[in-house]
């Protein structure tokens, strides 16, 4: 068979073109579908088909809020929103594991662990109580002179009278003949004397 004309060619790319049946060109294969391996020329009403397949340009989104948003994407607006849901702003939204103390409950064990009174203390410094040092008082302040060390001496009423008992009698006897006597010393000694007479008197 000869080589098909330049005229039989284009006869058959109008035909192609325009529809209807397109004759055999020599040599040539047409296909009547897309394929993604033949190298042979397509029918232009299949071409035409496939792209009527095809979304217009003007159907083709360009922003994401076109689409479905089947993902679950979110918005700046979602994720902050989130964040400020989910992010504590306050001790009391968090879990206290550690155990943190509140100013009322440190007030509390500080109340409950200092003390207010004397008594709560271990007295390891050996203070006495009002009580105590009244009792120390009686029991070391002497309310008897025998309580006390006699360094100065002093007689009792029977040691005064046994010393007075004790003085010898130096006085002489006396008797009724010697009224009107005097007691004068006389060679060491007391002895009862008559004044000597003075201008004819006697006493």
């Amino acid at each position: 068979m000869p080589n098909p004309s330049f005229t039989d060619i284009i006869r058959a790319y109008l035909e192609a073109q325009f529809g209807g049946d397109v004759p055999p060109i020599p040599g040539v294969t047409i296909d009547d579908e897309l394929s993604t391996t033949s190298e042979n020329p397509v029918m232009n009403r299949v071409i035409t088909a496939a792209l009527a397949l095809k979304a217009a340009i003007a159907d083709i989104p360009t922003k994401l809020s076109q689409l479905q948003n089947d993902s679950g994407f979110q918005t700046a607006s979602q994720v902050n929103t989130a964040i400020a849901a989910a992010v504590p702003t306050k001790t009391s939204d968090l879990t206290n594991d550690s155990g943190f103390q509140t100013a009322a409950q440190v007030q509390t064990a500080i109340t409950a662990a200092v003390p207010t009174k004397t008594s709560e203390l271990t007295n390891d410094s050996g203070f006495q109580t009002a009580a105590q040092v009244q009792t120390a008082i009686t029991a070391a302040v002497p309310t008897k002179t025998s309580d006390l060390t006699n360094d100065s001496g002093y007689q009792t009423a029977a040691q005064v009278q046994n010393a007075i008992a004790a003085i010898p009698d130096e006085l002489p006897s006396v008797t009724s003949t010697d009224n009107g006597k005097f007691l004068r010393v006389v060679s060491g000694a007391w002895a009862a004397q008559t004044v000597p007479a003075a201008e004819s008197n006697s006493f």
